[in-house]
């Protein structure tokens, strides 16, 4: 296994086994025709009384905040001084830390940038390379450009592919990858101007690369300079989460997790076409590599809310 595989995998948090309880996969994989993308669905998974698990969802997530928002070397040093004085203290300030970086607006979409992290490592297996929380400015104002950056070598390539993550929340399928779509296109199709949020990004990258490895650290470096040969071997990717309000979920407590999942299948047609569309709107976004993850809500607003409350 090449270096930078196994060291990048060793990156990787989370696991789709725990997801599972609260997110059921309808369809993973499914190619978007005449476009690079592929298209997967998850939705909420019901409980005993055949209640969507949306609050479950969003404290489930709120536990994943350290590994979202703090650096890898940070972490190592907090649970190697907990180990040593027999404490949980450093940890714990770590979450106190990292809960103290969102903000608590109304209107967050942060609910959704973490989801989108989880589901990237947990299902994708690609590692989140960028902590861009810690790096705010100010913890009411959403930092700006991608909403995440992950990364994988990609063995039948050879190269080192670069994943800009973009999530949207929205009560309407279609306006989310409206504006999924035009919020991701610059980062992957504009050139490399000076100024452009996406160098301003790769300018982050590299001043606070941070994988408690060295070696690693110097490997991905390495891409991302211009005047490395590795940088011809660097390919931009993308990676989305749609989260939007789905009618298959009834407004009662009659439904039954396998007919809304069925019914959402039914749908695979129409949302890839929905996607293919606007790709190809947004030529030449069609032809970069996209991993799109639909998440079908009971009610994003509910998710928005319920996420706040617990963060």
């Amino acid at each position: 296994m090449n270096f930078i595989k196994e060291a990048l995998d060793n990156l990787i948090r989370g696991n789709a086994s725990s997801l599972a309880a609260y997110l059921l996969e309808v369809c993973k994989n499914e190619y978007v025709d005449s476009t690079k993308a592929e298209m997967h669905i998850y939705m909420l998974r019901l409980d005993g009384n055949n209640r969507p698990r949306i609050s479950d969802l969003a404290s489930y997530i709120s536990c994943c905040i350290i590994d979202y928002c703090i650096p890898a070397e940070e972490i190592a040093r907090a649970k190697k001084l907990d180990e040593e004085h027999n404490t949980t203290q450093n940890i714990m300030k770590l979450y106190k830390k990292a809960e103290g970086l969102f903000t608590n607006l109304k209107n967050t979409g942060e609910g959704g940038e973490l989801l989108l992290s989880i589901m990237t490592q947990s299902v994708l297996k690609i590692p989140q390379v960028l902590c861009k929380m810690p790096l705010k400015t100010n913890p009411q104002v959403h930092y700006h450009g991608a909403d995440g950056l992950y990364g994988k070598y990609d063995e039948d390539t050879k190269k080192f592919c670069l994943y800009w993550g973009e999530s949207k929340l929205y009560s309407n399928v279609d306006e989310a990858l409206s504006k999924c779509f035009d919020s991701i296109k610059p980062l992957l199709v504009e050139e490399g101007a000076t100024g452009s949020q996406r160098e301003r990004d790769l300018t982050l990258f590299r001043d606070n690369i941070d994988f408690n490895n060295d070696d690693l650290e110097n490997a991905i470096l390495s891409y991302l300079n211009p005047d490395d040969p590795n940088y011809l071997k660097l390919e931009y990717r993308g990676v989305c989460l749609i989260g939007y309000d789905e009618d298959a979920y009834p407004k009662d407590l009659s439904g039954v997790e396998a007919t809304i999942q069925s019914t959402i299948q039914s749908r695979i047609s129409e949302f890839k076409s929905k996607i293919s569309s606007r790709l190809k709107y947004r030529t030449p976004l069609d032809d970069f590599r996209l991993d799109i993850f639909l998440i079908p809500f009971s009610d994003v607003e509910e998710f928005r809310k319920k996420f706040l409350e617990v963060i």
